[in-house]
């Protein structure tokens, strides 16, 4: 239970703290938002932003940046999750699916006109699902469904690194693409991440 309510707490800290900077981070200087493709053991998104850098690639300046990402829970969803309190009844496990999230921030270091190197920590989430097959009919039009195991959820302070190449800014205002890596005692994630000129918000909406 505590383990829970810390977990909580941390999203609830970490969305706060993600919206605050979508709205006053791309107001400062070379702000650049993006996104990719995340990989720790299952297919997922990453979402990323760097604001504060110069906009002269000959300058070897420092940014900022922050990444959010998670994974895709596949076949599980709200309408097939439940918690232990909700269920009187043990069905058989068929395996358990574990789903990290991480947020963290950091510099990055342009090392020279082409090429930036990304440095910083944050924290990892784990959450924790049994896999269940209702073998006696408990939910209708529902042969899997999941269960969350609040006493196996989990986090962990993470390091990140990376390095991202520069591009010839044209098609869609691409900036720079590359690899990030975050590590933690929970998992190893690899974020394939594109940045484009500008808030990413602005492509989307």
């Amino acid at each position: 239970m505590k383990t829970k309510i810390r977990i909580l707490y941390f999203k609830f800290n970490w969305v706060i703290f993600f919206s605050l900077f979508n709205t006053y981070g791309f107001s400062m200087t070379n702000p650049m938002g993006g996104g990719g493709l995340s990989y720790s053991g299952s297919l997922g998104v990453n979402i990323f932003g760097e604001f504060g850098g110069s906009p002269n690639r000959e300058k070897h300046s420092s940014s900022y940046f922050i990444s959010f990402g998670g994974p895709f829970t596949g076949e599980r969803s709200s309408k097939n999750t439940y918690t232990k309190n909700e269920l009187s009844f043990d069905d058989i496990n068929l395996e358990t699916q574990t789903e990290y999230y991480h947020i963290v921030g950091g510099l990055s270091k342009r090392i020279n006109p082409k090429q930036s190197i990304y440095f910083g920590w944050g924290l990892t989430l784990g959450q924790t699902f049994l896999k269940r097959y209702d073998n006696v009919n408990n939910f209708p039009f529902k042969d899997i469904y999941f269960v969350q195991d609040d006493e196996k959820d989990s986090y962990s302070v993470t390091g990140t690194v990376g390095i991202m190449i520069d591009t010839e800014q044209g098609i869609l205002n691409l900036k720079k693409y590359g690899c990030i890596i975050n590590i933690s005692p929970l998992t190893v994630t690899t974020n394939i991440i594109v940045l484009w000129s500008g808030n990413l918000g602005d492509y989307l909406f």
